[in-house]
């Protein structure tokens, strides 16, 4: 007999497989395809009992995401929500981004979801599943298969207090070690649903990042028996293997793949027994897009390309990014801009901001609201943190480590900031400070230069500084950022405070460019 487990993580809300850098529909991504692709695998006879899974971040990320929170209508969001149902998930389970936009909006995706599973995400006053329930028992022809629901407790690190008023995150490791015995009494195969990663090397058992519980998936996986099946997420990985008898699965992001599990096993006079376990990443490329979600999402996709059409603006200058490397290296005019903006909004001293992502690619002449999203994809806010100037100094020599030196004694990006998930988005260039990285320098001892005003910055020194919301509240580990140390905040969306500066002061001319230097001999 045969289970099949399908899987998919971290879609970030890309139905189709579009971008939305331009309007070509030329991806080898997307909801539609994986639809098209579950549909085939429920099609064929080869399996006995199946279950289709939704493992996180699926209402954040693409410009339609960011375009349906802007409409927060019922009718949208249900449009929203029946393509999932379409292709009848079996069990859901919630991602960290999936309070991005707060509890009160991820309600309306979920509320009408009977299957959603959530064990670690606790109600701050009765201590019970917040929403969905622990566990789901799967029952057919007398064979149990039970299912447990688990998401990254670092949520709290990364999001607004008020965002996640009432809820109490709970460590995904210790909620599974509660919970996998009592569902292995139950259930005759175990699986475990986690919107989280691994945090050390599945070979070695090596850290592969700061142990700070963002991902617990090696100490569920190596710690807690009982377990048949994981199936993660959050780091955008693409993992599938059997480990230790474990068959673990990560699908990448936006639907590029889906994972698929596959476990023989016979009924005995005792209970079951499982004789093998296969897993398998599957690309959707090749599948065609689902008609009956095309057309389902087709209002909403329509009015996303009008809305990212807006004219804005003009900038007058080169606000483009050909290289972001290279931007990172030696800086660049849409950084500028942006600090420029954050100050702007802020009145703080000093601001700090990042090329999000290597698809970022700056700005052309005529500006609209599509670029700005291709360049500023997250929903973050601005907060202001009090720092002293050895505290910036501090700050500068985390963001320092961002940096390393090839054979050839080329700059380069550390590989702790590339793998095993790509986080582009945590370096962080200032304005308007006049400074220096020694990159020939070690860890700590980088920062050669640091002026402000003309003035060497001195230790008892004091500076507001801007950030994004998600850096304040302490993502990217830098020190003395946190949300106690926040001083003030700026409530509205990034992206719409860049979009009415472009308005409101068309055509941009150049900021003006501070001395931003990597030293490398």
């Amino acid at each position: 007999m045969k289970l099949k487990l399908l899987l998919t993580s971290d879609s970030h809300g890309f139905i189709r497989p579009t971008t939305y850098q331009n309007r070509k529909i030329t991806g080898d991504f997307g909801i539609t395809k994986l639809a098209t692709a579950f549909s085939q695998e429920e099609a064929k006879d080869d399996y006995d009992y199946l279950l289709k899974i939704n493992n996180g971040d699926f209402i954040q990320g693409s410009a339609l995401a960011t375009y349906l929170n802007k409409k927060n209508t019922l009718s949208a969001i249900q449009r929203f929500n029946d393509v999932f149902n379409t292709i009848g998930f079996d069990a859901t389970i919630v991602g960290n981004h999936e309070f991005n936009y707060g509890f009160d909006y991820l309600k309306q995706f979920i509320n009408q979801d009977s299957q959603v599973l959530n064990a670690n995400i606790l109600n701050s006053e009765t201590k019970q599943s917040a929403f969905g329930k622990p566990y789901q028992i799967y029952e057919q022809a007398g064979v149990k298969i039970g299912l447990l629901g688990l998401t990254t407790a670092y949520i709290p690190n990364w999001e607004q207090p008020q965002k996640i008023a009432g809820l109490q995150f709970e460590s995904a490791y210790d909620m599974a070690k509660k919970w996998v015995p009592l569902l292995k009494q139950e259930a005759d195969i175990v699986v475990v649903c986690y919107h989280g990663g691994f945090e050390r090397d599945l070979q070695t058992g090596k850290p592969t990042e700061a142990l700070t519980g963002e991902n617990e998936g090696y100490q569920i996986l190596t710690k807690i028996p009982g377990i048949d099946v994981l199936l993660t997420g959050h780091q955008h990985r693409q993992i599938a293997e059997v480990i230790n008898g474990v068959a673990i699965i990560q699908p990448g992001y936006r639907a590029q793949f889906y994972g698929k599990v596959e476990v023989d096993f016979e009924k005995t006079q005792t209970g079951v027994k499982i004789n093998d376990k296969k897993v398998e990443l599957v690309p959707t490329q090749p599948f065609a897009e689902s008609k009956a979600i095309v057309d389902l999402i087709k209002p909403l996709h329509q009015e996303t390309e009008d809305f990212l059409d807006q004219k804005l603006g003009q900038v007058a200058g080169d606000f483009t990014i050909s290289n972001p490397l290279q931007a990172r290296i030696e800086g660049s005019h849409y950084i500028d801009l942006i600090n420029q903006i954050q100050l702007t909004e802020t009145k703080a001293d000093l601001s700090a901001t990042a090329i999000l992502n290597d698809q970022a690619k700056g700005l052309p002449q005529f500006v609209t609201m599509r670029d700005i999203l291709s360049n500023y994809p997250f929903p973050n806010t601005l907060a202001v943190i009090e720092l002293t100037g050895q505290q910036l100094r501090n700050v500068l020599e985390h963001a320092a480590t961002f940096f390393d030196l090839d054979d050839q004694n080329e700059i380069k990006i550390n590989p702790a900031f590339c793998k095993p998930k790509p986080q582009l988005y945590n370096y962080d260039m200032f304005y308007p400070l006049d400074y220096t990285f020694d990159i020939t320098q070690p860890y700590g001892k980088r920062v050669a230069k640091l002026n402000y005003q003309q003035q060497e910055v001195k230790p008892s020194d004091k500076f507001k500084v801007a950030l994004s919301q998600y850096r304040a509240v302490g993502g990217g580990n830098y020190p003395h950022y946190g949300a106690d140390a926040i001083s003030y905040e700026v409530s509205t969306d990034m992206a719409e405070l860049i979009a009415q500066y472009i308005k409101d002061n068309s055509p941009i001319k150049l900021p003006k460019h501070f001395d931003y230097k990597l030293k490398k001999a």
